[in-house]
Parts: C-alpha cells; sequence; structure tokens
C-alpha cells in the first residue's frame, strides 16, 4: 500500500493526517465521529505495514457525554409523568 493509494481510500475522513517514515506509513490525527474511527480501524487492520494511531476526539467524548444526558433526562420525564398518570388514573 503506498500514500497515495491510503489518501485516496482515506480522503473523506477529517482530521487525519497520513505520514511516511522509515517504519511504514503512519496513519494519525483524531477523528470527530465514530462512524470515521471504526472504518479507518476496519481499513487498516489487516495493512500491517501501516501503523495506526488514530484517536477519536475528545470533543467526540463531550457530545456524547451531553446526548446521553439529555435521553437520560429525557426517559426520566417520561417515566415519571407516566407513573404520575397511572396514580392520577387510578383514582
Amino acid at each position: 500500500m503506498n500514500k497515495e493509494t491510503l489518501k485516496n481510500l482515506l480522503s473523506k475522513i477529517e482530521g487525519i493526517k497520513i505520514d511516511v517514515s522509515e517504519n511504514g506509513i503512519i496513519v494519525h490525527g483524531k477523528v470527530f465521529n465514530y462512524r470515521d474511527y471504526e472504518y479507518v480501524t476496519k481499513l487498516l487492520e489487516n495493512m500491517p505495514d501501516v501503523l495506526n494511531y488514530v484517536q477519536l476526539s475528545p470533543e467526540f467524548y463531550r457530545i456524547t457525554k451531553m446526548e446521553i444526558k439529555k435521553e437520560l433526562k429525557k426517559k426520566a420525564m417520561t417515566a415519571k409523568s407516566s407513573w404520575i398518570c397511572s396514580m392520577l388514573c387510578h383514582y
């Protein structure tokens, strides 16, 4: 695998860089979504001459944490309103 071929395969992935060293090709950087991370990881896992140093961005973790909290809050409100409704419907 050469650098140009790899560049073409990874051209749509934002946040990564491809360098060549004496040890081979190095792919590194931080990606912003899990789908990109998974794509890069699966693509490179069968390429022993390519070193994969791609990571998920800290921003990914921050956004995911906010989304989880928002969903939990929404679920808690739904559960609470369902409980209130069931209590009121008994009377």
